[in-house]
């Protein structure tokens, strides 16, 4: 008898796991119910109206992160209302999309900072669950780690909080973790050059202590010229978003702008340094890659997919997406050149980008209309094409607007999906903004 029911029970175990996997692959991209009950989370912050985009990275046991910035009501502070003051705030969810009160007693965090004005640029959570907040800080860069529980890391720089002293690339930087613990930050600094003030790439190395590693550059900060022309005036260029390799060397991606293009055009810019901070030679022969294509904005994120392949993605008039081989290279096999225009809709934009297992790449955007814009996720094939058997041919969007007006919203705004990234069971989780003033997160099945 007692064999009989452990075969029983094994066997409703496989049905349900068949079960399972078939619903899953049936129903990929649409939202997990086992994800706030419907798969979209709203996060709001008390008395405070999000007032940027807001960026998700993941913890452990899948709790998704969530850093943005917010601005003072007159109910938290009625001598600083205004856009003037913005603080930043972190919140954390539980896997099952509810707030973690373990961290800050509601799952919400502000960090502020007395006579600041603080627009959070990215998020990283390191291995021990620890995340890591990059912002800008009127001309510089504030590096902020805080605890599990919410609190800031005084073992990080002595009270959580390090000044790099260079900025944010139109209120958009990097940061990743490097495998040996170090914050690796990427954004851009000014160089005076030939009368005028252009811009470099600019990488920060800093100790899992929180201090610049002078065995990064010398002195834990460096610089790629990527664009100076003695002939050209007031080129520029400028790093969006970084991601670190398993070995330690560090891929920085952005725009470069030589000066005698016409205003508001740009190329994409790939740098790929050694963990010690110097060009890596071989990487497209000495360590840069540009000029593949025209865009308006760059490169504005990057991940590496499984088989170590570079994924970035920039805008040209529509969402752009190349992929290149560990050497530099633009990867032939992903749309016949390495490159795909991704056909969102009008005007349409994409922030974020991951790989799924398999190598499919996934892209966070806004889907515009009329009314504003929806929450956008689209899924590639390998092959670079729109994944039919993802959403509605390719592409979920969502309107998030009712749904945040439920949760205290106000009427007006859009949304968007700002980052991406892909939990440990292969679900794509974005983080972005719901109505222009709530942040949301969205995590959808995985399929196949």
């Amino acid at each position: 008898m007692r064999t009989v029911r452990d075969l029983s029970v094994v066997g409703l175990a496989v049905a349900a796991f068949l079960t399972a996997t078939t619903s899953a692959a049936a129903a990929a991209g649409e939202p997990d119910p086992q994800f706030s009950k419907d798969g979209k989370a709203i996060v709001g912050f008390p008395h405070h109206i999000v007032k940027n985009r807001a960026l998700t990275a993941l913890g452990t046991g899948n709790a998704p992160v969530v850093a943005t910035s917010i601005r003072r009501t007159p109910d938290d502070d009625p001598s600083t209302v205004g856009d003037r003051y913005r603080d930043v705030a972190v919140a954390r969810l539980r896997a099952d999309g509810t707030y973690d009160r373990r961290f800050s007693r509601d799952g919400r965090a502000v960090i502020r900072i007395p006579g600041t004005d603080q627009y959070a640029a990215d998020v990283a959570v390191q291995p021990d669950g620890k995340p890591v907040v990059v912002a800008t800080n009127d001309g510089s860069l504030l590096v902020t780690r805080m605890t599990r529980d919410g609190s800031l890391d005084r073992a990080f720089s002595g009270d959580g909080l390090a000044e790099v002293a260079f900025t944010a690339a139109g209120g958009i930087a990097g940061v990743d973790i490097a495998p040996d613990g170090s914050v690796i930050v990427a954004g851009k600094i000014q160089v005076p050059r030939g009368g005028a003030s252009d811009a470099d790439f600019a990488i920060a190395k800093l100790t899992p202590s929180g201090s610049l590693d002078p065995s990064f550059s010398a002195d834990g900060i460096a610089t790629v010229d990527l664009a100076s022309d003695e002939a050209a005036s007031h080129s520029r260029d400028e790093a969006r978003a970084v991601v670190v390799q398993p070995d330690g060397r560090i891929i920085v991606g952005g725009f470069t702008y030589p000066g005698d293009f016409p205003y508001g055009q740009t190329e994409f810019a790939l740098v790929r340094l050694s963990a010690t901070g110097q060009l890596d030679p071989t990487f497209a022969g000495d360590g840069t890659v540009t000029g593949d294509f025209v865009t308006e904005g760059g490169i504005l994120d990057l991940a590496l997919d499984a088989q170590g392949r570079l994924l970035a993605v920039g805008d040209a008039h529509n969402p752009i997406v190349a992929r290149y081989d560990p050497d530099g290279d633009l990867d032939a096999a992903f749309a016949g050149d390495g490159t795909a225009s991704i056909p969102f809709g009008d005007r349409d934009y994409a922030f974020g980008i991951t790989a799924q297992p398999g190598g499919k790449p996934a892209l966070a955007g806004v889907e515009r209309g009329r009314d504003g814009g929806d929450f956008a996720i689209m899924r590639l094939t390998g092959a670079g094409t729109p994944d039919l058997s993802f959403a509605v041919n390719g592409l979920f969007s969502l309107d998030l607007l009712r749904r945040s007006q439920e949760h205290g919203g106000v009427p007006g705004g859009f949304d968007l999906a700002s980052s991406i990234a892909v939990d440990a069971h292969g679900r794509l989780v974005a983080g972005g903004t719901a109505g222009g003033d709530r942040a949301a997160v969205v995590r959808l099945l995985a399929g196949r």
